[in-house]
């Protein structure tokens, strides 16, 4: 039994550091988004806004919020 409960802390925990650097990466790639809209360059604005987008579909691809994941 104890195995058990072992494994499933040992994929939870992994699932939590997925999750938080997956919502790192996105946070990191959203500022950068700021910054070129600050600068004005449209052209890299546009291509972080995609980058964006991909970032917030592999983060929601991770599971839930490590909060949530306590539920589960």
């Amino acid at each position: 039994m104890s195995s058990e409960v072992l494994k499933l802390d040992e994929a939870r925990r992994a699932k939590i550091a997925a999750a938080e650097n997956a919502q790192a990466e996105q946070n990191k790639a959203s500022k950068e988004v700021g910054a070129a809209k600050a600068k004005g360059d449209e052209a890299e604005f546009e291509r972080l806004r995609a980058l964006v987008g991909q970032k917030r579909k592999r983060s929601q691809q991770c599971g839930p919020k490590p909060m949530n994941l306590m539920r589960s």
